[in-house]
């Protein structure tokens, strides 16, 4: 502490060296803003695309009744539904997580991603909405890049390294 009475007191364990006292923090690099940011644009445009794609399927009743297999493709659209709906929540999930520096979301955001990438390429090939679905191709390769890039992988390494070490406030002793 210092003996002058305008100088503020030194926070706790200042200077106390060792392992446990940070060195130097990283800031957030904007690749891996960004790419959470897309990942969270792409979960809502792909939840609204889905959900009235689906309100569409299930309101074409005559249509579908023509088809001798409509009672099939109303259960295949809600399921389908459901299940693109969940992976949108885990991916806004692991978006999250990446901005809070956790490398495990981020490999996982990756593979999504990635997954994301296949399953577009295939639509975009057995299909033709291009547009929609080549947009969501895009967000998942520029996902990627954007992970991987820009002081990325610093910043990852170093969020690991600082969520690793015990933290000086806490007394995990018991007696």
């Amino acid at each position: 502490m210092s003996d002058n009475p305008g100088d503020h007191p030194d926070p706790p364990y200042r200077g106390v060296g060792g392992p446990y006292e940070p060195t130097h923090q990283l800031k957030r690099p904007g690749t891996v803003v960004a790419a959470a940011v897309l990942t969270w644009l792409a979960v809502v445009l792909t939840t609204y695309g889905t959900l009235m794609l689906l309100y569409l399927i299930l309101q074409f009743d005559p249509i579908l009744d023509l088809l001798y297999l409509a009672e099939i493709v109303r259960w295949y659209a809600r399921w389908a539904a459901i299940a693109v709906v969940a992976w949108c929540l885990v991916a806004a999930g692991l978006a999250t997580q990446v901005m809070r520096g956790r490398n495990w979301a981020r490999i996982a955001l990756a593979g999504s991603a990635a997954l994301v990438v296949l399953l577009s390429a295939l639509t975009i090939q057995a299909s033709e909405a291009i547009m929609p679905v080549g947009v969501l191709l895009a967000f998942g390769l520029v996902v990627i890049v954007l992970l991987f890039t820009g002081g990325a992988n610093e910043w990852f390494r170093d969020s690991q390294s600082r969520t690793s070490t015990p933290s000086l406030g806490h007394n995990h002793r018991h007696a």
